[in-house]
């Protein structure tokens, strides 16, 4: 996976962050939140990602031909308007460095098809704006007429597919040669990877083409040159990862400071949490992946399916996905183990999942001790059904050597409780918690939970 790391800087301002994706810079304004950019390299990286239809030489030359020229993608706060509202009208287009540009990537407050569709519009700008048209240099020159793009472009144009009447009035000549061709090659690209209904739709007035079979028959130039230049290097983006890419109204609100977004590459990676990031968002289903114990290794889990190879994942509690959690903090002493533990030893059953969930979250959400939550337990009429209303100690401790590890104790385990209990040692809550998290009680909770909890949305 060729992405970096959303870093800090000063050097691109006033963008202060940046972040590269197989050497294309992202830039990245103050306003943009710190999740929006590792959402727009993922799906830069899944274009570049290898397929049947790869050609890896010609891919792997075009992906070198990127560095040299220095091409970044800039990213913004809802648009300029927005700048011009906070009387900063000129900061969105201030910069003046090195790097070549084209257009904006714009966060903003709408669907995420919406999103996605900004998103994808502005990569392929780029992709073959800057990108293309230097790899490629005769046949996606815009400049010259008889070049593949703007021949194609024409055909488009004759037959009414293709139609910008009245709105690229503002721009010049010269600044036509650039705008038309550029906005033709997004268009038939996201219609060859047949993207028109899911997040293009009723764009008739400019392009009246809806699916890769439309594409093919109407205009077989543009589907040539799709077939001969972009087939062989780039990738459709998978649906699931776009529909992974959940975009609110309020995604530019500060972003959780647990959770690490987990980036699709089918490189074997390994992927460390840090600091209070400790949960890993994965955007798919929990069956589309598998999830297991790293042999031997403490708190190290892989993750794998064929589209991301077999990942690494050490000191991460929680991995989420778009159906649920799985919840990987199982082993003694750890919240969701110690949640399911003590909830299997109150009820002498099978916890319920909600339930699970519900203790968890007293625990890590409003800041309950695990003896409150014990002491909830045991005030639950389910814990007075299984032990009695008012059970002496004699009958409290049988019941949860019977209940909690299913044996018989011996008479000088009853007496050490007994004496624990008569000098005020330890509560009944602590007892519950003890029997839950002893070692014995561990190991035969584990084959429940030794692969994770499972927590449905």
């Amino acid at each position: 996976m060729s992405v970096g790391a959303l870093t800090n800087s000063n050097d691109y301002l006033p963008y202060d962050r940046y972040l590269d994706v197989n050497d294309i810079k992202l830039l990245v304004l103050p306003e943009v939140s710190s999740s929006f950019p590792t959402k727009v390299a993922s799906i830069y990286n899944s274009m570049f990602l290898t397929n049947e239809n790869t050609d890896q030489i010609l891919q792997n030359s075009l992906i070198t031909s990127i560095a040299p020229y220095e091409i970044g993608q800039r990213i913004g706060y809802s648009g300029p308007n927005y700048y011009e509202s906070i009387g900063q009208p000129a900061k969105w287009e201030e910069f003046n460095g090195k790097v070549n540009l084209v257009d904006f990537i714009w966060e903003t407050n709408t669907s995420s098809n919406e999103q996605l569709a900004e998103i994808l519009e502005h990569q392929l700008h780029t992709i073959t704006g800057l990108i293309f048209k230097n790899f490629y240099q005769k046949k996606w020159d815009y400049f010259d007429p008889t070049s593949d793009i703007n021949v194609a472009m024409q055909q488009a144009y004759n037959l009414g597919v293709y139609n910008t009447e009245g709105m690229y009035d503002d721009v010049d000549a010269a600044g036509l040669m650039e705008v038309l061709p550029q906005e033709f090659a997004f268009w038939f690209i996201v219609t060859a990877w047949d993207f028109m209904e899911d997040y293009f739709p009723d764009k008739e007035n400019e392009w009246s083409l809806k699916t890769s079979t439309q594409l093919q028959q109407q205009l077989p130039l543009a589907y040539n040159l799709y077939q001969e230049t972009i087939l062989p290097v780039l990738s459709k983006p998978s649906k699931a990862l776009l529909d992974s890419m959940v975009f609110t109204e309020n995604n530019t609100i500060e972003d959780s400071v647990d959770a690490l977004t987990y980036l699709v590459s089918s490189a074997d990676e390994s992927i460390t949490a840090s600091g209070l990031k400790v949960k890993l968002i994965v955007g798919v289903n929990r069956a589309d992946y598998s999830v297991s114990r790293a042999d031997d290794l403490v708190n190290t889990w892989t993750i794998s399916a064929t589209d991301i190879g077999e990942d690494t994942l050490s000191g991460f509690k929680r991995i989420e996905f778009n159906d649920g959690t799985l919840a990987l903090d199982v082993d003694a002493g750890d919240t969701a183990g110690q949640a399911y533990r003590l909830y299997q030893a109150a009820f002498a059953r099978t916890p319920d999942m909600p339930g699970v969930s519900y203790h968890m979250n007293d625990i890590e959400g409003n800041g309950l001790a695990l003896e409150n939550v014990a002491n909830n337990f045991m005030a639950s009429p389910e814990f007075k059904t299984k032990y009695g209303e008012d059970p002496s100690d004699d009958v409290f401790i049988n019941l949860l050597y019977q209940n909690v590890l299913s044996r018989t104790p011996a008479d000088s385990e009853v007496n050490w409780y007994k004496d624990q209990f008569d000098t005020d040692s330890m509560s009944r809550a602590a007892a519950l918690i003890g029997f839950a998290e002893s070692p014995e009680n561990v190991a035969l909770v584990a084959p429940e939970i030794n692969e994770g909890i499972w927590l449905a949305s």
